[in-house]
């Protein structure tokens, strides 16, 4: 018996590879469950990226919020860059929702604020939430002076 979760984790494509064979060999129940573990470890890896960016939007954000005085176009991009990963990779991928990313706002938010103040130098940033509007539906601009 294969340790699936083992391959699974080691490459995707070498889990499909490795289905292939035990289904070649006539192995149906072995590829079941190689299958079954390739989908959750692609799930996983989705999730993820869907956190990764989550969490360097919400940083970007929460410099946006602190510190005005060092706004940039680069941020800008960033946020924008960092809401159409998102977005791709919900409509690669459906089973990442909105609920998903409910889910994975807690952990997310508090990964934002210690790379925010790692980056900001700071020990202490007052930050007590941010909402779904200021992540993904606010515009962010520079003022024109």
């Amino acid at each position: 018996m294969k340790n699936w979760s083992e391959i699974a984790f080691a490459s995707h494509y070498l889990t499909a590879i490795e289905v292939k064979k035990s289904l070649q060999e006539g192995q149906v129940m072995e590829a079941e469950q190689g299958i079954s573990e390739l989908i959750d470890a692609m799930s996983r890896a989705d999730r993820r990226a869907v956190k990764s960016q989550l969490v360097r939007l919400m940083k970007h954000i929460i410099k946006w919020k602190k510190q005005p005085q060092k706004r940039s176009i680069s941020w800008i991009r960033t946020i924008l860059n960092a809401r159409m990963e998102i977005e791709d990779i919900q409509e690669e991928t459906p089973s990442i929702t909105g609920e998903t990313i409910r889910g994975l706002w807690p952990r997310a938010f508090q990964l934002a604020i210690d790379e925010a103040m790692e980056e900001m130098e700071v020990d202490n940033l007052k930050v007590e939430e941010l909402t779904w509007e200021e992540v993904f539906n606010n515009h962010y601009f520079l003022e024109k002076e």
